[in-house]
């Protein structure tokens, strides 16, 4: 590995303070730049201010880990620019998720960790391999050139600098299953997707930018889809954005309370993809 590859940064992630530091000493034995982030009110400005090479989810549970990285994309453009490798620490049971979480591309690799604290080697070995597999710009930052992610706004991998931009359509689902749903039916079009898994998420983000559409679950603890609806058709420069309400009950009663908090469009769920496409392009996010 070379000078410049040691350097890089690591980041680890973790709501227990006590592993987040049990994993930096281990890390520590072989890499000079590690990192954690225990704070879940800090975790796009942790992120954005490490920009790490290589980011260890430490949580106690693979739900965690998945909740963190859907948030983190949602908030952070650095994130979303796919710069870093992306670690999951799992217990013995969760090694058949992992690896199918790793597969649908939620994470890079996964490290059987959980209690295997000992296993030390097969961590380090995983941060060595994640490192080898970055993209050469990011090897090339660490070694003093200008950081080409700070350099302008971020784009999508097909999408050539002067295109316009794709539309933003904001998904508020509490389910990261479904996040990851929606992002492969909709990976081959030109869109962009940000995600939030609380009404009170999603509407931080839109106050932040404005979405071509909102794809809203319906069933969510603490403040429903309707309710989410009701809230963002209140705020003025929000009354014009769509909302397509997505629920597993498609009952006359909830299609009739969605429409009149203001819902445009409704979705059963298991979400089809052509029906889902048809509902974009009615409203005139995707072309007809």
């Amino acid at each position: 590995m070379t000078t410049a590859q040691e350097d890089l940064s690591i980041l680890v992630v973790s709501e227990i303070v006590g592993d987040a530091e049990l994993v930096q000493r281990l890390l520590s034995f072989e890499f000079s730049n590690v990192r954690i982030s225990t704070d879940p009110l800090r975790v796009s400005r942790d992120f954005d201010a490490s920009s790490p090479s290589v980011l260890v989810l430490a949580f106690n549970s693979l739900e965690k880990a998945e909740r963190y990285n859907s948030q983190l994309k949602a908030q952070s453009a650095l994130a979303r620019s796919g710069a870093h490798r992306t670690l999951v620490l799992c217990t013995r049971e969760e090694v058949r998720n992992a690896y199918d979480l790793c597969k649908l591309g939620m994470f890079d690799d996964y490290v059987l960790f959980w209690p295997l604290t000992h296993d030390t080697p097969r961590l380090l070995l995983a941060v060595r391999h994640a490192m080898q597999h970055l993209p050469e710009r990011t090897v090339q930052d660490a070694g003093g050139q200008a950081d080409e992610s700070a350099a302008g706004p971020v784009h999508r991998p097909d999408q050539a600098p002067g295109r316009p931009a794709d539309p933003l359509v904001l998904v508020i689902d509490d389910d990261p299953f479904q996040h990851r749903l929606l992002e492969r039916m909709l990976a081959d079009e030109h869109l962009e997707l940000l995600f939030a898994t609380s009404a009170q998420q999603g509407l931080e983000l839109m106050h932040q930018r404005r979405p071509a559409a909102v794809l809203m679950d319906i069933n969510m603890p603490t403040v429903d889809g309707v309710e989410a609806t009701r809230r963002i058709k209140s705020v003025p420069q929000f009354q014009g954005i769509p909302v397509v309400m997505v629920t597993g009950l498609g009952t006359r009663d909830r299609v009739v309370e969605s429409r009149q908090a203001g819902a445009s469009e409704f979705l059963v769920k298991p979400v089809n993809r052509e029906a889902l496409l048809q509902k974009l392009r009615r409203l005139g996010v995707l072309p007809g």
